[in-house]
């Protein structure tokens, strides 16, 4: 053997033994990391809020609040869900986190385990539900107008008319149209804001859940959505439990990932956050199943041909 040959051969053994593989774990002595490490790592990043990759055009943009998906051009607002952060820290309902909520309900939602969730979680249950409700009742257009048949008429994102704005006080809507009057779509005044409208919803639907005892759903909500007789109520609560799953503290059976010395192995790699892999985002969903087939398709015509 050359002195070049020994030379490549002395690399490549260097090489083999000198390289570290990629990753956040090291099991202190350069081998695979014990179940111990593993746990570890999982619970620092469990113990924090998780920020979930928001993949849009195929550029990865991270997002703290809940994901939402969108009504066709028309998109929920981070700003939106900020709102409804901001507004459940209010001194006014700073009490509706805390307040047990129906089980029934809880159920149908798929969150049966809501009551005991910690606060962050609360917050983005609520988030998604304000998000599922504006779905069902605006398609997140902020200018919807509703001309009801008498007076009163409906503004907004969660179609908000002026009796309802004033009875439960919204006292910074500003120009909506006085009390038992008909003036159309002007007469909306800030309850075309989503932000004010969000907050003034949330004010309205805290005094429902105070008057029933903790009922999302009510015979005598002010929002058909949530009356489970109306066909509204079945749209809202398919959009919500499509995206609670990214909550998985909510599910009755949930239990923090932990890893046993026998799951893992050679060359493993811990997958991103299941957070944010089983989003319940529709529009997310659509993209991998579309990639999914077009795997499938391409696979399906490989095998074909090589068979021809």
């Amino acid at each position: 053997m050359n002195n070049t040959s020994k030379f490549i051969v002395f690399f490549i053994f260097l090489s083999l033994f000198s390289c570290k593989k990629p990753g956040g774990l090291s099991s202190g002595s350069g081998g695979i990391p014990s179940s111990t490490n593993v746990n570890k790592w999982m619970q620092d990043q469990t113990s924090s809020k998780t920020n979930c990759p928001v993949i849009v055009d195929g550029v990865s943009k991270e997002s703290a609040f809940p994901l939402i998906a969108p009504v066709g051009k028309k998109a929920w607002s981070d700003e939106w869900s900020k709102e409804i952060y901001d507004t459940l820290d209010s001194e006014r309902i700073a009490n509706l986190t805390s307040t047990k909520l129906n089980r029934s309900d809880l159920n149908d939602l798929h969150c049966p385990n809501y009551n005991s969730m910690n606060e962050a979680d609360k917050k983005n249950f609520w988030v998604i539900l304000m998000a599922s409700m504006s779905y069902a009742e605006s398609s997140f257009d902020t200018s919807n107008y509703y001309d009801e048949k008498g007076t009163n008429d409906s503004y907004g994102l969660l179609q908000i008319d002026a009796p309802n704005a004033r009875a439960y006080g919204c006292k910074t809507a500003k120009g909506i149209s006085p009390m038992g009057s008909k003036s159309g779509r002007s007469g909306g005044g800030d309850m075309y804001k989503p932000k004010v409208n969000l907050r003034c919803g949330l004010y309205i639907l805290n005094r429902q859940i105070e008057r029933t005892g903790g009922s999302i759903f009510s015979s005598k909500s002010y929002w058909a959505v949530l009356r489970k007789s109306r066909k509204g109520s079945a749209k809202m609560t398919s959009r919500f439990t499509a995206q609670i799953q990214q909550i998985p503290t909510c599910q009755k059976n949930f239990q923090s990932p932990i890893a046993t010395d026998k799951e893992v192995g050679e060359g493993s790699t811990l997958s991103e956050d299941e957070r944010c892999r089983t989003v319940g985002d529709s529009a997310r969903r659509a993209k991998e199943q579309s990639e999914s087939k077009t795997s499938t398709d391409t696979i399906e015509t490989s095998t074909k041909q090589t068979q021809k």
